[in-house]
C-alpha cells in the first residue's frame, strides 16, 4: 500500500444494483426486442426504447494524493481526479454531451482532431457518434492500434461494414488486420442501448511511421443506416508522457494523469549475474479494474545500450505476449518485466518505459522512469 498517498474512499454505500434497478428492466426489454429482430431478420426500423423522464447524476472522486516522483515532460494531459457522468432520460433521447477535453467536429463532416484526443465525429442527424480515444504503437507489437467508442440516441444494432486504410503524415498506408466491436469481430451484430457506449478497436498491419494519422474512416451500419465517421489529425503515440524521476533511488512511483493509479518500480537488477535486467513493479488502483502488461517495454542504459522486454509477469500469469489481471481497489498487484540479455553492463538506466495500461480502449498509460538505479 502507498502509505504516503492513500486513496480516498467514496461516501456513497448504496449498492449499485439497488440504485440502477429501475434502469435494468427497460434495458432488458430492449435487448429482448433486438435479439428477436436479429433471429427473425425482420428489423426494418430503428427501435426507440421507452424511458422514464428524469435526470440521474453520478459523481465520483478517486485520488492518490501526493508522494509520487512525477516530472511533467512535454505533457499535454492533465487530470483533476474528479469525473462527472450525467444521464438524462426523457422521451426525446439525445446524444450525451462529450467530455470537456473532447474535440468535436460539425455534424456530418470530417473532424480534424488537431492532434488531440478524444476526438468525436457526429452524424448529420445528430443520432450517432464515434469517438476516437487512442491511436498508438504500443498496444500490440509492431502495429498500430486505434480504439474508439460509439454512442447513439436510440437503441440499435451496429455492424462494421468496412474500415479504410489509415494514412499517416509520412504517407504510410496501414491496412486493417483485425478488429473488435463489443464482444464480436466487427462483422457480428452488436446491440447498443440509447446513451450507452459500444467499444471498438482496429488493429492495422504495421506500425505508423509518423506521429499523426492524416486520413482514416470507418463505415458502419446503424440498424441498416450507413454511417461513415471520417477523421484527420489523429495523434499517434502514448497519451501520457510525464516521467517519474527516480533520482537513482528505488522504490519510485509513477502516477496516471487522473491520479487514480500508481505504478511503483520496486527493484531493477540481475545484470551483474546473467546480463538480463529484471524490473519488478506493483500497480495500485483507486477502483477495481483490469490492467494489462504488453510486449513493448524498453529501456536505455547509461552507456547507450538498448534493452527490449522479453518475459512478462502479472499476478500469477507469465507470458511473452499481453497478459491481464484484475485489481482490487487499494491492494497492489505485483508484476515484472524481464529484458533480453545484453553484452554490456550499464551502471543505471537513463530511461525505462513499461507497457502497462488499463485494459480498456481509453488513452493508455505510458509509465516512464528516468535515472533508474540497477541494483
Amino acid at each position: 500500500m502507498l502509505a504516503t498517498s492513500p486513496f480516498e474512499k467514496k461516501d456513497d454505500n448504496t449498492p449499485y444494483f439497488i440504485k440502477e434497478s429501475h434502469v435494468y428492466s427497460s434495458r432488458i426489454k430492449g435487448i429482448v426486442v433486438i435479439a428477436s429482430c436479429l433471429i427473425l431478420g425482420a428489423c426494418t426500423e430503428t427501435i426507440i426504447r421507452e424511458v422514464t423522464p428524469g435526470t440521474t447524476t453520478t459523481t465520483s472522486t478517486n485520488t492518490l494524493g501526493t508522494g509520487s516522483n512525477m516530472v511533467p515532460v512535454n505533457s499535454s494531459t492533465t487530470g483533476t481526479g474528479t469525473s462527472t457522468t450525467t444521464t438524462t432520460n426523457t422521451s426525446n433521447v439525445q446524444l450525451q454531451d462529450p467530455s470537456d477535453d473532447t474535440t468535436v467536429g460539425s455534424p456530418g463532416n470530417t473532424v480534424d482532431c488537431n492532434d488531440s484526443l478524444p476526438c468525436r465525429w457526429i452524424s448529420a442527424d445528430n443520432q450517432f457518434s464515434l469517438t476516437v480515444t487512442s491511436a498508438d504503437n504500443i498496444a500490440s507489437r509492431d502495429r498500430l492500434s486505434l480504439s474508439y467508442f460509439i454512442t447513439t440516441a436510440h437503441d440499435s444494432t451496429i455492424v462494421v461494414s468496412r474500415s479504410e486504410e489509415a494514412i499517416d503524415n509520412m504517407n504510410t498506408a496501414l491496412r486493417l488486420e483485425d478488429q473488435t466491436l463489443g464482444e464480436g469481430n466487427g462483422g457480428t451484430p452488436q446491440g447498443i442501448l440509447a446513451a450507452d457506449k459500444l467499444i471498438g478497436t482496429v488493429n492495422f498491419d504495421k506500425s505508423a511511421a509518423g506521429d499523426s494519422i492524416t486520413q482514416w474512416s470507418i463505415a458502419l451500419l446503424d440498424s441498416g443506416a450507413i454511417r461513415i465517421p471520417t477523421f484527420s489529425g489523429i495523434p499517434v503515440g502514448p497519451i501520457t508522457t510525464a516521467q517519474a524521476d527516480c533520482r537513482y533511488t528505488l522504490p519510485c512511483i509513477w502516477t496516471a494523469p487522473e491520479n487514480d493509479v500508481a505504478i511503483t518500480l520496486t527493484s531493477v537488477g540481475g545484470i551483474s549475474t546473467n546480463n538480463r535486467v529484471s524490473a519488478n513493479f506493483s500497480v495500485e488502483t483507486a477502483t477495481s479494474m483490469t490492467i494489462a502488461v504488453d510486449a513493448g517495454s524498453t529501456a536505455t542504459g547509461s552507456d547507450g545500450t538498448e534493452f527490449s522486454g522479453r518475459t512478462l509477469s502479472l499476478g500469477a500469469m507469465t507470458d511473452y505476449q499481453k497478459i491481464t489481471a484484475a485489481t482490487t481497489a487499494r491492494i497492489p498487484k505485483h508484476g515484472a518485466v524481464n529484458f533480453y540479455r545484453t553484452a554490456t553492463t550499464p551502471t543505471h538506466m537513463l530511461l525505462m518505459s513499461l507497457s502497462i495500461y488499463q485494459d480498456d480502449p481509453v488513452p493508455r498509460w505510458n509509465p516512464q522512469f528516468i535515472n533508474v538505479p540497477i541494483q
